[in-house]
């Protein structure tokens, strides 16, 4: 009991990083999921008026660059922009913009004259995202009938008022099955930069705590002590328990006031709170191995600051692992938080509970709890190590 009490008054005289940490959290969770989450029915409504946000650069300057931009404006959103590729890149990351199109100078004289090789358009989207994909579906059947027309003897002005008026006057849009309402909501995307939270939080609560008791004087005074090894692990293994549980108790606070209670009642609450354990767990074992291995307070800052910004950073955590290279999704399918936010993201999109969809579920999460194990034993050897050379 008193190395539990003794853990928490330690805490409580580092209650300034924590309290920083959990602030940058809140901060940065709040602010980027409210930019980039969508409101369940409102999202529905726009959907069914706007379905795409596109913007159709058009460097040819003819009529089928005229006729294409009338015929995807029925039903989309036409956003008029010029050929850049940072603003452009920046609207896609940001998703106020679902792809962006090109059409390259000699384009259409390409399409009518069969002796001129034929160009490509260009295009700028977010690799896998659906709705990038739903947009080309469309565009590669509108240029396929377009050309049927052009070789049945239509011009092209011809050919692309034809195609206007069959697409008819209004297009019904059906979410594909696999979309929810709730996909990419605002509990959804703050769930994402847990991991930020519980890493920081783990390294920094648990690390500097085993810095003292580690220190040389309080070692010995502990040795000295009436207290057994057995009560010291055990009264410091409760303390860093309770402190897990804090931990989520306060994440989960926030999601409910956020969520305006909502999230009690929704059906992937569970899925969510084993997600955020398999972190935990990680994040734990990680703070129990910095302390362990910590020579000083300076080392933990640095242990920090350089695994959450990068386990963050790589596991898709605050940059969409949407966006990453090849070459950069294999290495961050080596870190944890990559499967935390690849689960997180599957959780939030989820529209029925499956064998498959639970097997998946608990195949990631039990993978993270796997990086927490193996942290953990090897934590536990390094201790074993220093204590048969103090002996």
């Amino acid at each position: 009991m008193q190395v539990f009490n003794l853990f928490f008054k330690l805490l409580k005289s580092n209650k300034g990083i924590i309290i920083m940490y959990f602030a940058i959290f809140l901060t940065v969770a709040l602010v980027i999921s409210e930019s980039q989450s969508v409101d369940g029915n409102n999202d529905q409504e726009k959907m069914k008026e706007e379905i795409l946000k596109i913007t159709i650069i058009d460097e040819d300057k003819e009529t089928f660059g005229e006729g294409l931009t009338k015929y995807f404006s029925e039903g989309n959103k036409i956003i008029e922009m010029e050929y850049d590729e940072d603003a452009i890149l920046d609207k896609l990351y940001w998703r106020k913009l679902d792809y962006a199109l090109v059409i390259p100078k000699g384009f259409e004289k390409s399409l009518l004259d069969e002796d001129i090789d034929d160009m490509e358009l260009k295009c700028m989207k977010v690799p896998g995202y659906f709705d990038a994909s739903f947009f080309e579906s469309e565009l590669s059947t509108y240029t396929a009938k377009l050309k049927s027309l052009l070789q049945a003897g239509y011009s092209l002005e011809e050919a692309q008022q034809q195609l206007i008026d069959l697409q008819g006057e209004e297009i019904k849009v059906e979410v594909a099955n696999f979309i929810n309402e709730n996909q990419n909501d605002k509990t959804t995307m703050f769930m994402l930069y847990v991991p930020y939270l519980f890493i920081t939080l783990g390294m920094n609560g648990i690390g500097l705590i085993l810095l003292t008791f580690n220190s040389p004087l309080v070692k010995a005074r502990m040795e000295c002590s009436s207290t057994t090894m057995k009560e010291r692990m055990t009264g410091l293994i409760c303390g860093i328990v309770l402190y897990g549980v804090l931990l989520m108790v306060a994440v989960m606070v926030v999601v409910i006031i956020r969520s305006q209670g909502s999230i009690l009642t929704d059906v992937r609450l569970p899925y969510f709170l084993l997600n955020m354990f398999a972190m935990l767990l990680f994040s734990l074992s990680l703070g129990f191995f910095t302390g362990t291995i910590a020579k000083n307070q300076d080392v933990v800052s640095g242990l920090v600051n350089v695994l959450s910004l990068g386990l963050c950073f790589l596991g898709g955590v605050f940059v969409p692992y949407e966006f990453f290279g090849e070459g950069v999704l294999k290495v961050a399918k080596f870190v944890p938080t990559y499967w935390y936010a690849v689960t997180n993201m599957s959780i939030g999109a989820m529209t029925e509970m499956t064998p498959e969809f639970a097997k998946e579920i608990f195949w990631q999460t039990g993978l993270i709890a796997g990086y927490a194990l193996v942290i953990f034993a090897v934590t536990i050897v390094i201790v074993a190590n220093k204590r048969k050379k103090i002996a």
